[in-house]
């Protein structure tokens, strides 16, 4: 795709996300006055991915004064970071809901200059292909949906992925392979979007449902370097027993088509499949489930267990229960933020022949 079309696309797309989130605040701010909390702190933290990385991030506690009771909290956090890997990480998210939940906005705005690890596609790669390569990575995934229910919205999701600068090994796997989007990529998807959602606080739910589903088409027609479709859907439920919250998730991505290997469904987070590197094992397809008790205790600490399950695979080679994936771990929570209810997490993973350390804001689902 050429240069300047490319940067047209991503303008177009970045108007798009300031009118979502103009919309949702106007709209909330018809006829009352707005609460605005700003919690700025200095940002350190730890992954897998990125070892220590430290920054600045600013918190948005978005409360909007109403008297009626639909009124939701809506947030968003902006974030700059410089990691021990010398990765830079700059991002804005926001998920705002509109007055009397009439709209709901989300959405995530990225820059990451990021040295990767690679080990190959599939769900049996071995240790011995890792191998380094760096990119420059923008990201944009928007979501704006119309009310059709206090709790069930419909809408459209916008997904832009645009990764060039590559470097990659000589001879290496990237390089010999000739694997989608090893010489950078650019794909723009878009398509509808459905959401279910009964949490207070999207930062720290502590009881209610989520359900997100969505199906996105990426099209040479559009600017797409790649065409291929997604389908995308994100279950979690929260329940409170005694003075504990029981927090469960079902995630599942399926794609058919040429995803290029960055866009392919990669395991591992701070938020999924922990104790996994991001991306450690990658293909057209995966499946996770995760569990997680949370466990209040005093002056603004609390503790969690949590485990999970889950498996990469391609259309050529179904899913097999012989090769599922597993992690468990705990960790330490601390209340950074008390009138946001907004926790710091630190939290240790372990999975098959791996392990994982996290320093985050925010629960991990």
């Amino acid at each position: 795709m050429k240069k300047e079309t490319r940067s047209f696309v991503f303008l177009c797309l970045l108007m798009f996300s300031a009118w979502s989130v103009r919309a949702g605040v106007e709209d909330s701010t018809v006829k009352k006055p707005r609460a605005v909390g700003i919690f700025p702190v200095p940002a350190l933290g730890y992954s897998p991915e990125t070892r220590w990385y430290a920054g600045a991030v600013a918190l948005f506690d978005l409360r909007f004064l109403q008297k009626d009771s639909l009124s939701r909290v809506s947030s968003a956090k902006a974030e700059i970071n410089y990691t021990q890997n010398r990765q830079l990480i700059a991002e804005i998210q926001w998920n705002a809901f509109s007055r009397e939940g009439r709209w709901y906005h989300e959405g995530l705005l990225g820059y990451r200059k990021f040295p990767e690890l690679f080990w190959g596609i599939g769900a049996h790669t071995p240790d011995s292909l890792e191998e380094r390569y760096s990119a420059k990575r923008i990201e944009l995934d928007i979501r704006s949906l119309k009310a059709l229910t206090p709790n069930s919205f419909l809408g459209l999701r916008f997904r832009m992925q645009d990764m060039f600068g590559m470097e990659v090994k000589q001879g290496g796997l990237l390089d010999s392979a000739g694997l989608s989007g090893a010489d950078g990529a650019f794909s723009l998807g878009v398509g509808p979007a459905f959401l279910y959602d009964t949490r207070q606080n999207a930062l720290n739910p502590q009881q209610g449902m989520f359900v997100s589903l969505s199906t996105l088409h990426f099209s040479k027609g559009w600017g797409s370097s790649y065409s291929f479709s997604r389908l995308e859907a994100d279950t979690r439920t929260y329940l409170k027993w005694k003075k504990t919250i029981w927090a469960f998730q079902a995630y599942a991505m399926l794609q058919s088509g040429t995803p290029p290997f960055r866009m392919m469904a990669l395991m591992g987070s701070d938020r999924e499949m922990r104790g996994y590197y991001q991306g450690r094992y990658r293909d057209q397809n995966q499946l996770a489930l995760q569990a997680e008790w949370r466990v209040p205790v005093k002056w603004g600490l609390g503790f969690v267990l949590f485990g999970g399950a889950g498996e990469v695979f391609s259309w050529n080679e179904p899913y097999r229960t012989d090769v599922f994936k597993y992690t468990t771990g705990g960790g330490l929570r601390v209340r950074v933020d008390k009138k946001g209810q907004v926790n710091m997490r630190f939290d240790y993973a372990v999975g098959h022949q791996t392990s994982g350390f996290y320093v985050a804001f925010a629960e991990a689902f």
